[in-house]
């Protein structure tokens, strides 16, 4: 019904919670979502009229779709009373476990049969995302897809790594038994340089090398961006994550922090313009790599920071077999702690880097075991350090993933804005404000 017509905006008639809701903050699509816009209580008819007065205050052209579901099998909601009172420039999805026809070219009705509750709102969640998917290719809903980078480079050692500005492509340095794969774009006249993590990988469904969100520093201007696979992953295919732990020889978060600087003078950067960036593992590694490149920033999203603590233990133990041949994550050698814990990095390198952590606060296991132990841990080594004076923020933010939980990150948008407003230039406190050539004066810091 809306495959030829771009749809910017979706909101929920339903009472607050229903499976449209939780499945949009599944979906992480709340930036189109009106759902929360408008007062919303048990009846679907006065919610339709408080969208209904909410929405006459729009001058603009867009379109809205709503959407309303009706799980009982007999079939309870009045839909001919919805019709009457649909609003100018609105459309209605309903999703019906009893079908029934509408004759009006503004409602779009939907059977859903469905075995049980828990099933029909399944459902709901497919016809959900199945509107979205049929969205044009560039709209709102489903964003242009950015092109895979052409260039391919082989180099036969960490040293023959030249950065070549201008050109977009995937690299991939073998050295001493470990393999380093990333895809780059170094952009000319770049002024910011993000280095995305990766995350853990489902190794039964994936061919590596695997780069996460590469398309993501199309929404940061000025930016050019390295995404990473983790070496570790190449030591053992049974690997869904490595948490670059390196080998007993070889650290190779340190390694690639030395490749990223080399990028970053080839740009005509600081590493103060070089940020590190990703959630879960790629927020570990983020960490690890910032550490060791004095200066760069992080934006860590729902990072893991101290492996001993890792909730899946199994997965921490075979990295830890695979990486130092340690019975477990717990036999780690004490000289090779900070490989796995982040604040053990820290202590090690001597410098916890500028930061901005953002933590799900319905990640009530990562909450417990590494966002709190990161607090206590940093704070104590300020008070016992001078070097581990640092500037370091915290975001608590709440979703949830019907399938994940709280384990789930934020969106694309969510996490570009962040990392843009977090990587603005900035002056010292009390500085004088900035101003630019046409009389404009901005304040930072």
């Amino acid at each position: 019904m809306f495959e030829d017509r771009v749809i910017r905006w979706i909101a929920s008639i339903d009472a607050p919670g229903n499976p449209i809701d939780r499945y949009c903050e599944t979906f992480q699509i709340h930036r189109q979502s009106l759902s929360d816009s408008f007062d919303r209580g048990a009846d679907v008819l006065e919610n339709l009229d408080s969208f209904s007065e909410y929405w006459s205050g729009d001058e603009s052209r867009d379109e809205v779709v709503l959407f309303v579901v009706d799980g009982s099998p007999e079939g309870s909601l009045d839909l001919a009373a919805l019709v009457d009172r649909l609003p100018p420039r609105t459309y209605l999805v309903a999703l019906l476990r009893a079908h029934r026809r509408v004759d009006d070219d503004r409602v779009h009705v939907i059977g859903v049969p469905a075995e049980d509750d828990a099933d029909f709102e399944r459902r709901c969640g497919g016809h959900l995302s199945r509107f979205m998917r049929l969205q044009p290719r560039g709209s709102f809903f489903n964003p242009p897809k950015s092109a895979f980078p052409k260039g391919r480079w082989t180099l036969d050692s960490v040293d023959a790594y030249e950065p070549s500005i201008g050109d977009a492509g995937h690299v991939t340095l073998r050295h001493d038994g470990l393999t380093y794969d990333f895809l780059q774009n170094l952009r000319q006249d770049s002024d910011l340089l993000i280095v995305f993590g990766q995350s853990a990988l489902t190794r039964k469904i994936v061919e590596l090398p695997l780069f996460q969100r590469w398309s993501w520093a199309d929404d940061i201007p000025g930016a050019s961006f390295i995404a990473i696979n983790d070496p570790n992953l190449y030591l053992d295919d049974t690997l869904n994550a490595g948490w670059w732990f390196g080998t007993t020889q070889r650290d190779t978060a340190r390694e690639f922090a030395s490749l990223v600087e080399r990028a970053a003078r080839a740009l005509g950067l600081g590493p103060d313009r070089v940020v590190f960036t990703g959630g879960s593992a790629g927020g570990f590694s983020s960490f690890h790599m910032a550490s060791c490149l004095p200066g760069a920033r992080v934006v860590a999203d729902i990072p893991q920071i101290d492996m001993r603590a890792y909730t899946f233990q199994g997965e921490a133990n075979r990295a830890a077999q695979v990486a130092f041949g340690a019975p477990s994550i717990h036999h780690v050698p004490e000289e090779l702690l900070h490989r796995v814990d982040v604040t053990e990095r820290f202590r090690h390198e001597q410098h916890i880097p500028e930061y901005l952590y953002l933590q799900n606060v319905r990640d009530h296991t990562h909450i417990q075991l590494h966002f709190q132990y990161f607090v206590d841990r940093t704070m104590a080594m300020v008070n016992e350090h001078a070097w581990a004076r640092h500037s370091g923020s915290i975001e608590l933010y709440s979703a949830w993933n019907i399938n994940r939980g709280g384990h789930f990150p934020l969106n694309r948008g969510d996490t570009t804005d962040r990392i843009r407003r977090f990587m603005e230039p900035r002056t010292a406190p009390g500085a004088p404000p900035r101003c630019s050539s046409s009389g404009g004066c901005e304040r930072l810091g």
